[in-house]
């Protein structure tokens, strides 16, 4: 009866180390989010001007120059791994300045093996809507 008890409580532990090591194992192997291109759209109702994204962690910027409304202005850049690094977007509609505080745009849960986009759009109440997508 003493051997059967010993037996069943490493069986135990074996399961238990088992199911650790897998949980772990799953998690360690998903795809990190890799990007590659911005795409800034503008869904108001009016042109934005001197349009600039700017991500300060490594001192990237990226200017559209004017966007009219219902276009989007694209840029393309080699692949790399998603950060999640602040982005501020600025923009001028109607004689107006416009800054967005510094916001990540969220990965989501649906993470891609093939390089994703950061889809940016300017909304008719001078927000700013941002996702990851693959396009």
């Amino acid at each position: 009866m003493k051997k059967l008890l010993i037996r069943s409580k490493s069986l135990l532990a074996l399961v238990l180390a088992a199911m650790v090591l897998t949980g772990c194992a799953t998690s360690l192997f998903q795809p990190k989010p890799q990007i590659n291109t911005v795409v800034l759209a503008n869904n108001s109702n009016a042109t934005a001007h001197e349009v600039t994204i700017l991500v300060e962690a490594f001192g990237g910027k990226f200017y559209c120059g004017t966007i009219l409304a219902g276009t989007q202005c694209s840029t393309r850049f080699p692949v790399r791994e998603y950060e999640g690094n602040p982005v501020t977007v600025s923009w001028v509609q109607n004689g107006i300045a416009h800054e967005t505080a510094p916001f990540v745009v969220p990965a989501g849960e649906n993470i891609s093996e093939k390089p994703m986009t950061a889809l940016l759009t300017l909304m008719a109440d001078s927000s700013v809507d941002a996702r990851l997508e693959v396009r």
